[in-house]
């Protein structure tokens, strides 16, 4: 076991799924020594969307950095005209495909370990709407999602300082001697709801948990207790379809420095694909070392296409098709670094995957899932796509 999750406090409700690689429900975040790279010759650097080329390619173009906003910078071929032929059209230098690599892996069964229900109520909302639904705003608040002039994240990975993401929450997890310790991550969309993943609450009771909430370091947080933990009644434990949660505190947050995140306001918001994401959490930062005191981001996390990223795991990963039986559906969302080194790990399950809408506001389109292993090269990780679960979300709010 590369990263050992901190539900191993809890073993009696541990659900350890072997597939080719252990796939983990808490995911801390990595950080590489440098996220810039040289393109090869006859390309370019360029943001992305910039790069007409990349449709007509074979093969994923090369990446080569991140913009201010950590919106992911490719190797662009450049266009070479055709003597021959008017209008003609770019003739793509093709770079080696990270998922080509070969991989020196030695491959496992599934192997899923008894369930144990909890004792307490479960508390669960709505069912999930169905996908011809579309779903009015959910929260309105004008000054979701802005940050007061701070720069979120240093692209690449870091530190986060101070007021730089004010919808982050904590989720700490109480011990029998009555401490509390660095369990999941979680953000805030209202001044009493935190949006999280319903696999850090396999245990129910509200009052295991505190929302730690109004400072990058934990120990200099306000704690907040949570009254209600509601889940979908579609999510079945073990499993990470509709893995999202919503927790009520106590008592609003009424500090000044507060601003929920975003959300979007249909499932028609934005094509993510192609994308680049922020994600931040308190995850350890090393194979098996502890969580985060310090709330660590990530910037330009690339998104691929469901379609992609369920052939890529069905072909890699042995016996993907038995612990998802649906592949990777329209609920889930899946981004990663492919060449490894940059990912959530331990820790950081629910917090959010942000995407900076324009220039001044962030949204919340993710939450951390599941992935294989943590920072596996050529392996993406999944996140609960937030746009299936609006309705959902509404009706929780509305019943708390």
């Amino acid at each position: 076991m590369i990263y050992r999750s901190s539900i191993a406090k809890v073993p009696a409700l541990l659900v350890f799924i072997f597939l080719t690689e252990q796939i983990y429900a808490q995911r801390p975040i990595r950080f590489p020594d440098t996220s810039q790279e040289s393109c090869p010759s006859r390309t370019r650097c360029v943001e992305i969307r910039r790069c007409p080329a990349r449709r007509r390619m074979t093969e994923e173009p090369r990446e080569c950095g991140y913009t201010y906003n950590g919106r992911r910078r490719v190797c662009c071929p450049e266009w070479r005209p055709n003597p021959n032929q008017a209008g003609s059209q770019p003739i793509p230098e093709t770079p080696a495909s990270v998922l080509d690599r070969p991989r020196n892996r030695p491959v496992a069964t599934t192997t899923l370990a008894n369930l144990v229900r909890p004792e307490v109520p479960v508390m669960a909302g709505a069912p999930r709407p169905s996908a011809s639904e579309q779903p009015r705003p959910v929260v309105n608040n004008q000054n979701c999602g802005k940050l007061n002039g701070l720069q979120g994240f240093v692209v690449g990975g870091d530190l986060a300082r101070q007021g730089a993401w004010p919808w982050l929450v904590s989720v700490a997890i109480r011990g029998r001697s009555g401490r509390t310790s660095g369990w999941c991550t979680g953000s805030m969309i209202t001044r009493r709801h935190v949006v999280s993943a319903a696999h850090c609450f396999e245990t129910r009771d509200p009052s295991l948990y505190m929302a730690r909430i109004g400072h990058v370091n934990q120990s200099e947080a306000n704690e907040y207790g949570i009254s209600r933990i509601s889940v979908p009644t579609t999510y079945v434990r073990g499993r990470f379809y509709d893995d999202i949660a919503i927790l009520t505190l106590m008592r609003e947050v009424n500090t000044d420095d507060f601003s929920p995140i975003c959300l979007p306001p249909s499932r028609n918001f934005v094509n993510l694909t192609g994308e680049g994401l922020t994600v931040a959490g308190w995850g350890a930062t090393e194979p098996g070392g502890p969580l985060s005191e310090s709330l660590r981001q990530l910037g330009g996390l690339p998104v691929m296409s469901n379609e992609r990223c369920d052939s890529i795991l069905t072909r890699r990963v042995t016996g993907f098709r038995n612990q998802f039986n649906q592949g990777i559906s329209e609920g889930i969302l899946c981004a990663a670094f492919m060449e490894g080194d940059k990912d959530t790990c331990a820790g950081d399950s629910g917090g959010p995957l942000m995407f900076l809408h324009g220039d001044d506001r962030w949204y919340l389109v993710g939450v951390v899932s599941f992935g294989i292993s943590c920072a596996e090269p050529g392996f993406p990780a999944g996140y609960t796509r937030v746009t299936e679960y609006l309705d959902w979300i509404r009706s929780s709010i509305r019943e708390s």
